[in-house]
C-alpha cells in the first residue's frame, strides 16, 4: 500500500522491505529461463519506462547506461 500511494521506499519498515524483495525475486525472470521475442520486447519496454530500476532485489544490475564515449573506448576509438 505504501508503494501504491507513493511513500518513499526508505520509509518502509525492514520487514515490509524484505517481504517485497522476496516477492519480487519469486516472480522475477531467472537466469537460463527462455522467453519468446514478444516477452523480451515487453520486458525491455517496461524497463525503459522505469526511472529507479537499476538493480534486482539482490543488488545485481538490471540496467546500465553507457554513453558513446564509453562504447568507443571499448573498441579503442
Amino acid at each position: 500500500e505504501d508503494l501504491r500511494i507513493g511513500i518513499p521506499i526508505k520509509d518502509i519498515d525492514r520487514k515490509t522491505y524484505r517481504m517485497l524483495s522476496y516477492l519480487a525475486c519469486r516472480t522475477a525472470i531467472k537466469a537460463g529461463q527462455s522467453m519468446n521475442k514478444k516477452e523480451g520486447r515487453d520486458l525491455l519496454d517496461e524497463l525503459k519506462n522505469e526511472d529507479f530500476l537499476y538493480t534486482c532485489p539482490h543488488g545485481r544490475p538490471v540496467k546500465i547506461e553507457w554513453d558513446v564515449t564509453h562504447i568507443n573506448a571499448l573498441f579503442k576509438r
